[in-house]
C-alpha cells in the first residue's frame, strides 16, 4: 500500500474502549487529498489480545451534501 499511496497517512481521531470492545474512528488520507473515513472494532479477550476484528471504510464524497464533519 506504501508504494500505492506515497506519502498515505492514517489519523486515529479517538479511541472508545468499553469492557472488551475497541473502537477507533479514523481519517485516511494521501498527501493529495483526503480519502476516506473508517472505523476499526476489535474485541478483546480478558487479558487484552485482540480476539475477534471488524472494520468499515467510507469515502468521503467531494463536495459534502452539508456542513457536519464525518466527525
Amino acid at each position: 500500500m506504501a508504494r500505492e499511496y506515497p506519502g498515505k497517512r492514517v489519523e486515529c481521531k479517538r479511541a472508545l474502549i468499553e469492557g472488551t470492545p475497541l473502537v477507533l474512528p479514523w481519517l485516511s488520507a494521501t498527501a493529495r487529498t483526503t480519502t476516506g473515513a473508517g472505523i476499526d472494532i476489535f474485541r478483546c479477550d480478558d487479558e487484552g489480545k485482540i480476539v475477534e476484528p471488524w472494520d468499515v471504510l467510507q469515502v468521503i464524497p467531494p463536495p459534502q451534501a452539508n456542513s457536519n464533519t464525518m466527525f
